[in-house]
């Protein structure tokens, strides 16, 4: 009962901001408590990919909030991370389902901003993939 309480109340917290604050205002404003969340949710310095990945993936386990892999892009120069299982909040966002993407934005960039050698001017941006195999994975890239 409690579940299906909280998933009405996001939903229709979701639905009435969206509504009145459009969903540039609401992508900046999600990002700022993502960023928040990580600030509160701080990650240890990582000397490796690998280390960052197990890092970030334990303090998703605690939110409950799916798992990234990380890869970085040679060509673009761009570490590349694709996010499975972000919690939906009914049929909110874009792609439909996905109001939290840009949360996850901030979570990461905060994450990323704490690491050793991290790029002082770096950028964040994301997109969601829908594919058969694997539907709403949220790519994020990280670089200038």
């Amino acid at each position: 009962m409690k579940v299906i309480g909280m998933s009405l109340f996001l939903q229709e917290l979701a639905r009435s901001f969206d509504a009145q604050v459009g969903s540039g205002s609401r992508d900046r404003f999600l990002q700022d408590v993502g960023r928040q969340m990580a600030a509160r949710l701080g990650l240890p310095p990582c000397q490796t990919l690998e280390a960052l990945e197990m890092e970030m993936n334990a303090a998703l386990a605690l939110l409950e909030w799916g798992r990234v892999t990380l890869r970085v892009d040679t060509l673009a120069k761009k570490l590349v991370l694709r996010h499975v299982g972000l919690p939906v909040v009914g049929s909110m966002g874009e792609p439909p389902g996905l109001w939290l993407a840009s949360a996850l934005a901030g979570l990461y960039s905060v994450w990323l901003e704490q690491q050793p050698d991290s790029l002082s001017d770096a950028r964040i941006s994301w997109s969601v993939e829908n594919k058969a195999d694997v539907p709403n994975v949220v790519v994020l890239t990280y670089g200038q």
